[in-house]
C-alpha cells in the first residue's frame, strides 16, 4: 500500500466555509498524485461535529457533489478525535475493492462560541458517566495529568518544555495555527489555568481546517511513500469506568499489533506524531508506545531530545498543540506531514534521514485509537 497524494490547508480560523476548505485539499490532492476525480473508486470522509457546528449530516455526500461525479462510493469516518485515524486505517482495508481510495478530514470549528465548542465536543465522552456529570475533556485531562504526574514526579516544567518545543516547531510551519508566533517558556508558564494542573498551553486549540490523502495499492512513482502497517481498534468509552484512570495498556496493546503486522520495534522508527491533544498526552504516549520507560520520557524531554535535531524527534511540525486541532482532520495532519517528512519536502522543519516515521491518533481519552508506521521506498 503506498500514499500517492496529499494536501492540507493552513490551520486556523477561517473565513471560507466547510466546502470550501474541503473541495481545496480534494484538488490539491489530486493534483498531487497526478489523477483526476474520476479515477477515485472510493472517498471516506471523516468528521466529528458537522451535525453542531454546520447544521449538516450526511456530509460525506457533499463530496461527489463538489466534484460532479454520480455513482460515487462514499463512506463516513466518526470516531471522536480520532476520526481520521480511523478513517486511514479503514481506507487501507477497503483496498482490496477500492483502489484509489481518498480520505478526506474536514472540521469547521471558529463559528462558535468557546462554550458552546466545549458542549459539542463533550458529547465525545460517556452519557452516562460523564457528560451528565460536567466532566468536559479539559477536565478528564486535568485528572489524568494530576495522577500521572504525582506518580512519576512529572513538574510543571516538564509539560512547559514539551509545548515550547512544539511551538518551537509550529512556528516554522507555515501551515499551523501558530505558523509564524513566537511563544516563549515564560508565557507558558504564565499563561492562564485551564484546569490544574493543565496551563492554557498545555491545550490544544480549536481549529478550522481540512486534509486529504489518497492511498493506493499500486506503486506508481518514486515519490510514493509506503504503508508499512495500519491498525484501529477502540476501547469501553468511559474514561472514569475503570479501577485504575492512568492504565494505558490499551496504548501499548494498539502499539504492539501495529509493530507485529510490520515487523518491526519502536526503535526501528525515527520519527512521531503523537496526538498531543494536552501537552502530558505526548509523555504518556510515547512511553505506552515503548518509545521511553515508563515514567522517564521526562528526562529526554529535559535533555532536547525529542526535539526536532534531537535522538527521537516528535512532533516536528508543531502537534496539535501549534497546528491546532480540526478534530476530523488532525490524524491526517499527522500522515501527510509525516509522508513530507520522509520526502525531504518538510521545509524548515526537515528532519534528516527519515525513513520510518509512526503515527498515533486517537479519539476521546484513548477509546478510538489508531496508529500507522510509514516508510521510504528503497
Amino acid at each position: 500500500m503506498y500514499i500517492i497524494g496529499s494536501s492540507q490547508t493552513k490551520f486556523g480560523n477561517s473565513e471560507a466555509g466547510f466546502d470550501e476548505i474541503m473541495y481545496e485539499v480534494i484538488e490539491g490532492s489530486l493534483s498531487d498524485a497526478h489523477i483526476e476525480p474520476h479515477d477515485i473508486e472510493a472517498f471516506i470522509l471523516s468528521n466529528n461535529l458537522n451535525y453542531y457546528t454546520e447544521n449538516q449530516s450526511h456530509s460525506s455526500a457533499i463530496i461527489p457533489s463538489l466534484l460532479g461525479i454520480n455513482n460515487a462510493t462514499v463512506f463516513s469516518s466518526e470516531a471522536a478525535c480520532g476520526a481520521a485515524g480511523v478513517a486511514f486505517t479503514k481506507a487501507c482495508n477497503l483496498l482490496s475493492s477500492y483502489d484509489p481510495i481518498m480520505i478526506v478530514g474536514v472540521e469547521k470549528m471558529s463559528n462558535h462560541s468557546t462554550s458552546d465548542m466545549l458542549y459539542f465536543v463533550g458529547t465525545d465522552s460517556d452519557r452516562e458517566l460523564e457528560q451528565r456529570e460536567g466532566l468536559i475533556f479539559p477536565a478528564a485531562g486535568a485528572l489524568i495529568a494530576d495522577l500521572y504526574m504525582k506518580k512519576y514526579k512529572i513538574t510543571l516544567k516538564d509539560l512547559a518544555l514539551i509545548s515550547l518545543k512544539n511551538h518551537d516547531n509550529g512556528k516554522l510551519n507555515p501551515y499551523a495555527q501558530f505558523y509564524g508566533k513566537e511563544v516563549t517558556l515564560q508565557m507558558i508558564e504564565e499563561s492562564p489555568v485551564i484546569c490544574s494542573p493543565l496551563r492554557l498551553f498545555d491545550c490544544s486549540a480549536n481549529s478550522d481546517g481540512a486534509v486529504a490523502v489518497i492511498i493506493s495499492n499500486k506503486y506508481r512513482r518514486k515519490s510514493d511513500i509506503k504503508i508499512k502497517a495500519t491498525y484501529a481498534t477502540s476501547f469501553d468509552l468511559a474514561t472514569f469506568g475503570k479501577e485504575n484512570p492512568i492504565d494505558f495498556s490499551s496504548i501499548t496493546y494498539v502499539a504492539k499489533q501495529l509493530f507485529k503486522k510490520a515487523g518491526l520495534k519502536p526503535k526501528d522508527i525515527d520519527i512521531a506524531e503523537i496526538h498531543d491533544g494536552f501537552s502530558i498526552m505526548e509523555m504518556i504516549i510515547s512511553e505506552y508506545i515503548g518509545f521511553f520507560e515508563i515514567g522517564k520520557s521526562k528526562y529526554s524531554v529535559r535533555n532536547g531530545e525529542t526535539t526536532r535535531k534531537g535522538k527521537f524527534p516528535i512532533n516536528t511540525t508543531g502537534g496539535l498543540k501549534a497546528c491546532g486541532h480540526p478534530l476530523g482532520a488532525s490524524g491526517l495532519r499527522q500522515i501527510h506531514d509525516l509522508k513530507r517528512q520522509i520526502q525531504g519536502k518538510a521545509g524548515a522543519n526537515q528532519v534528516e534521514n527519515v525513513n520510518k516515521a509512526f503515527a498515533f491518533n486517537f479519539g476521546s481519552i484513548f477509546k478510538s485509537i489508531s496508529a500507522t508506521i510509514l516508510e521510504k521506498n528503497v
